[in-house]
């Protein structure tokens, strides 16, 4: 009785031990930094691989349910992913390129690209490149297959200086529209991120001053 009593504790801990939604995986090479979660339940991770006397490559990997990856790619084009946003048929993500042509310092620059469901590309962008350097934020969805792209930029006689940015792109990656805000504020640093869009209005975060800030911006 007391063995058959032991064994039923051992099975109800192995349940309740193996049995949990949880796990811990590894994958080879590269680093994720952000992780965006896809409408079946899967996950897209962004980050950068690095390389051997090169820059980093951007870096995606696309995690299904059980953590397993589904695919795992770079993109020479980016030096780093910081952010991604599920569209109707892919995704848009963003990120950073470093122009290493000429003498240092070398400028960046806001990169936005469209990718497919399997992660091949349609079509990329840069963006922000009229503000100095520029270094990407955020991505959202508009609600005409449109993309918010957010961003900090500086001068390049100014570079710790730096103001937020929003530029709106159509789905082909063309700008409607790009804004500075706090241009005109004497702070040295500044971002803004977006978090949600209602309609046509979109609330974003971020810090001002070595101040917390919450902004709604009508994106139109």
């Amino acid at each position: 009785m007391v063995k058959t009593i032991f064994l039923a504790a051992l099975l109800l801990c192995s349940v309740s031990l193996w049995g949990q939604s949880t796990f811990h995986k590894k994958f080879q090479g590269g680093g994720i930094s952000s992780a965006t979660p896809l409408s079946n339940g899967e996950i897209l991770g962004c980050g950068a691989q690095d390389q051997f006397f090169a820059p980093p490559q951007g870096l995606l990997v696309r995690f299904g349910q059980d953590g397993d990856v589904l695919w795992r790619k770079r993109y020479p084009a980016m030096n780093f992913i910081w952010y991604a946003a599920e569209t109707n048929d892919g995704f848009v993500i963003v990120g950073d390129t470093v122009r290493t042509t000429g003498p240092p310092p070398h400028p960046y620059f806001s990169a936005v690209s469209k990718l497919s469901n399997n992660g091949d590309v349609i079509w990329s962008k840069i963006t922000g490149d009229d503000f100095g350097q520029a270094l990407v934020s955020g991505v959202v969805m508009g609600g005409s297959n449109d993309y918010l792209v957010s961003g900090n930029y500086s001068s390049y006689s100014m570079p710790s200086q730096r103001k937020s940015f929003f530029t709106r792109l159509d789905e082909n990656g063309n700008t409607l529209w790009s804004k500075t805000y706090f241009a005109n504020t004497p702070n040295h640093y500044n971002l803004l991120s977006p978090q949600v869009l209602q309609g046509d209005t979109l609330y974003a975060c971020g810090h001002l001053q070595l101040n917390g800030c919450f902004v709604r911006i009508n994106i139109n």
